[in-house]
């Protein structure tokens, strides 16, 4: 609906949008190991976590600047970030569970993670209607956005600490 109705692309622009984010995610594969040996898994994933939320913010800056390119380079460093947070969090995940039990984990991890994701896309869309005819839909959307970005962050501040918990860590300069 952002996209659509708030910026008027169409589904092609959208998509474009996509294809020019995606690389953002490649990177962040590519740059996770040295990343992680250089500040360690918990400051990654902090990092990580908080960074993903602040990039999202960037809707804000649309229409003022072309969408396009804000929604591309906020795509793009989302992606970066998201991606060295689940790459690192896997690590967690397998260095603290035995191999018997790792399926199970990792199947229970996935459904909790992304099975909350159609009820956190109806809430966003309930919420982007309910806020339509006060705010428009582009308003609407971005208010939407941006408070899911704060959520975001205020949900990954249990991860401030996480550097000192995980007894794995090796940090190399």
């Amino acid at each position: 609906m952002f996209t659509y109705e708030g910026l008027g692309m169409s589904a092609g622009s959208y998509g474009a949008v996509l294809s020019i984010a995606a690389p953002g995610a490649i990177a962040g594969a590519v740059f996770a190991p040295k990343i992680t040996r250089r500040f360690g898994v918990g400051r990654a994933m902090t990092t990580a976590a908080f960074a993903e939320p602040v990039f999202i913010l960037g809707v804000a800056a649309t229409p003022a600047l072309p969408a396009s390119v804000v929604l591309a380079a906020s795509g793009m460093c989302a992606g970066f970030f998201q991606t060295l947070y689940v790459i690192n969090s896997v690590s967690v995940r397998q260095a603290r569970v035995g191999a018997a039990e790792q399926t199970a984990m990792h199947a229970t991890y996935r459904t909790l993670i992304y099975g909350v994701v159609p009820l956190g896309a109806f809430a966003g869309g309930s919420a982007v209607s309910l806020l339509t005819p006060e705010l428009g839909p582009l308003g609407a959307a971005k208010s939407v956005v941006l408070g899911s970005a704060v959520v975001a962050m205020i949900a990954a501040l249990p991860l401030l600490g996480i550097q000192g918990l995980l007894g794995f860590e090796q940090r190399q300069s």
